[in-house]
């Protein structure tokens, strides 16, 4: 990221947007090494023979690579977001690739929580960390489209 940041002088306020996704993505090879984090059984073809926090191995939704690919695309997307605004010469808004960042990572966390194992449901089938992926989310999208509306009202100005 740090070589990226200097070659293509990328502004001080997208680095937290693009470094968080390869943060998230190596802790998820710690999850993977140590166990937690890990799927509900299965007998799907998308299952993995994979260990739980107590050593038990079983055919488990792979939900720690499925966060790690997640968190890779979400960052070469962000990267290709990131390319094309310095390209065109213009951001959509001071902090849009970390708001980007919020609700493509809250969206994956929403949708894999839903093949966890280790996690205890809240309200129906939802968890804790669906609601705060939903709230999340919420708030970003709010920011997103409040400030594209802020600026086309100063453009149209």
């Amino acid at each position: 990221v740090g070589v990226y940041v200097v070659t293509f002088e990328v502004p001080a306020d997208a680095v937290p947007g693009l470094n968080r996704p390869l943060a998230i993505a190596v802790a998820r090879v710690g999850c993977l090494v140590n166990g937690c984090c890990y799927g509900q059984e299965t007998t799907s073809w998308l299952g993995l023979n994979l260990p739980d926090f107590y050593g038990y191995w079983a055919t488990r939704y792979p939900t720690q690579w499925a966060s790690i690919i997640a968190n890779l695309l979400i960052f070469f997307t962000l990267v290709i977001m990131e390319h094309k605004g310095n390209v065109i010469g213009r951001h959509r808004f001071d902090g849009f690739l970390f708001s980007l960042f919020v609700v493509l990572h809250f969206g994956q966390r929403f949708v894999f929580e839903f093949w966890r194992a280790d996690t205890h449901t809240w309200v129906g089938m939802f968890t804790w960390p669906q609601l705060y992926a939903m709230i999340g989310i919420a708030i970003a999208l709010w920011v997103i489209i409040r400030r594209i509306v802020i600026r086309r009202i100063i453009i149209k100005s």
